[in-house]
């Protein structure tokens, strides 16, 4: 920084950035203002002691200090740098830091140091607006910064300069740093520039650079694909590009002072030039010449080859005729390169899974499948989910590329979600937010209800061979038969009809049991969410009367006791008609002679 320091000093005429400063001592009286972190207190305090200012850590105390140095201490939390309202300078390098409060009200600050913290954005910075004639140098390097964000809402002043040094962070997008550039109004005036130094990052699409002129040379030579815009503060320079990624298109672009794009000429390739050493002005520069092997250039844009990954080339990069003064002075840079191999960004994709109420639901499995390759289980809470909290699901380290969601199983009590969702992960865009992912409830079945009774003699007998009609208020007669169709109870004369919706009912006996007589009584039943088991007891048959057997009729005696004669004389025929027939089978017998 020591060579971009003394070149923003000789272009601004300034020497603020040379060191601290600070104002006479000022009392000022206020309330004491909460700075939690002990450390940074302790800080704050011994810089109010040494301005001579009483009273402790006010709100004017504060604002009356100019420059504050809290390097080195340790600091986890930098609550109360907000009222540093007067400082020019705040430095807060090397220490713990993970977040900053708003700064957005330190219109005067000048230059903010936090280097070597752990910080992961620039939210600090939201909205941040300067006084006029503002230069605000922001150093951020070797920090965790992945989210740029806030710096397209910074409104820069007309005559401002705005440096950022985040080197050696995971800055992935530099879409926001394209459109705060649009912001900068056309003019040739040297102090309303922007300077970037973005070395060692993860940078790989070059095109948001492209929307906008560059206002000046101090965008340091960065790594891994970011694009080097190469001044000439200092003559005969080396300019180190780091690491270049094997692919990726690195554009190299030389301006001038005022942010011109000096003409690349054909003539003289490969002739190097000597330093310049006097006043520069626009430069018309000639292509490299005696490029390495694998190594390629158009005249913008310089693209390595796999075969030199882990490699440092070099080449020349030089001037003709200066178009600025007289004498023809010439010069020349030498350009260095490391080549690696490509480091491609890992994304996210990140959604909820909720009620139509928006409430969180656990429980819920997904499948995450690309393009190519095995699908991705994820389970809330458990296997692929990098998100601690119920019905919010993150899952990480996902390679750029297309995949598609889908539920397998969801929370406990609510429908699938039947919708296969398209997510696509770019090198741009690769931290991907679904949001509310909404389940409907499961619809639960309507209740239903049961109703029983038995069939018994009037002595309580229990009888087979029943038959019936439950016939409801609206529908078909439901026959039921005892030990057959409809009756789930399995012992004689015990019948239950089960599975019955809500509602009204006739019970109607349609054959009675055999030596019985049919009940013609009809029960009325109701089977309500209240009331849903209803049970009748003993429906009594009673038995037929069988017919009455008539006695038997005597047979009629006719003429008194005259027969008697009669009977006797039969029988004295009978004897004498057997005595005849014995002697002439006798007779039959004797032989002849």
């Amino acid at each position: 920084m020591g060579k971009w320091k003394r070149a923003l000093g000789a272009v601004i005429g300034v020497g603020m950035l040379s060191g601290l400063w600070v104002s006479p001592a000022i009392a000022a009286p206020g309330d004491l203002v909460n700075v939690p972190d002990a450390a940074f207190a302790q800080c704050l305090q011994d810089h109010v002691t040494t301005e001579g200012l009483s009273g402790g850590l006010t709100e004017g105390n504060l604002a009356a200090l100019t420059s504050v140095n809290c390097d080195s201490r340790a600091i986890a939390s930098a609550e109360g740098v907000q009222f540093l309202t007067g400082a020019a300078t705040i430095s807060l390098s090397n220490n713990d830091l993970t977040t900053l409060p708003s700064i957005s009200g330190l219109a005067d600050m000048q230059e903010l140091n936090v280097n070597g913290n752990r910080l992961t954005n620039l939210d600090f910075l939201t909205n941040w607006t300067g006084s006029s004639e503002t230069t605000l140098e922001l150093l951020a390097d070797d920090n965790l910064i992945a989210d740029l964000s806030a710096l397209a809402t910074i409104t820069p002043v007309a005559s401002g300069f705005y440096s950022f040094s985040l080197k050696n962070n995971k800055i992935v997008n530099a879409e926001p740093l394209a459109t705060l550039g649009e912001k900068f109004p056309d003019s040739s005036v040297p102090r309303k520039y922007l300077g970037l130094n973005l070395g060692e990052n993860f940078i790989a699409d070059m095109s948001p650079f492209a929307r906008f002129d560059w206002s000046f040379y101090n965008f340091q030579p960065p790594g891994a694909g970011i694009p080097a815009s190469i001044g000439m503060d200092a003559p005969c320079q080396t300019v180190d590009l780091g690491n270049v990624a094997v692919g990726a298109q690195t554009p190299l672009v030389i301006r001038d002072y005022q942010g011109n794009v000096p003409v690349v000429t054909p003539e003289n390739t490969g002739t190097p030039f000597t330093c310049l050493d006097a006043s520069f002005g626009p430069e018309r520069f000639l292509p490299p010449g005696n490029l390495p092997a694998g190594i390629t250039w158009d005249g913008t844009t310089l693209v390595a080859d796999a075969s030199l990954v882990g490699t440092t080339v070099e080449f020349i990069l030089g001037s003709s005729t200066s178009l600025f003064g007289s004498g023809g002075v010439t010069s020349s840079w030498t350009v260095r390169l490391t080549i690696v191999e490509r480091v491609q960004g890992v994304g996210s994709v990140a959604w909820q899974k909720t009620d139509p109420d928006q409430n969180l639901l656990a429980g819920s499995e997904w499948e995450l499948t690309p393009a190519t390759g095995a699908a991705i289980p994820v389970v809330d809470n458990g296997k692929n989910d990098a998100d601690p909290a119920v019905g919010k699901i993150l899952v990480e380290d996902l390679a750029p590329g297309t995949y598609h969601l889908k539920e397998t199983k969801a929370p406990a009590g609510f429908v699938l979600d039947g919708t296969e969702r398209e997510v696509t992960i770019t090198e741009t865009n690769l931290d991907i937010a679904l949001g509310n992912i909404v389940n409907t409830r499961v619809t639960p079945p309507a209740p239903t209800g049961s109703v029983a009774w038995q069939k018994t003699d009037p002595d309580q007998k229990l009888l087979a061979g029943s038959e019936w009609e439950l016939i409801p208020t609206a529908g078909t007669a439901i026959p039921v038969v005892d030990n057959g169709p409809k009756d789930a109870d399995p012992a004689v004369g015990k019948i239950r009809v089960q599975d019955l919706p809500l509602g009204t009912y006739r019970l109607k006996e349609t054959k009675a049991p055999t030596g019985y007589v049919l009940d013609g009584t009809e029960r009325e039943i109701t089977i309500t969410a209240g009331s849903l088991d209803v049970t009748f007891g003993a429906i009594i048959n009673t038995p037929k009367t069988p017919p009455p057997i008539p006695p038997r009729k005597p047979l009629a005696v006719t003429g008194g006791n005259d027969s008697l004669p009669l009977i006797t004389l039969g029988v004295l025929l009978s004897a004498v008609g057997a005595g005849c027939a014995t002697l002439a089978y006798r007779r039959h017998r004797r032989p002849l002679v």
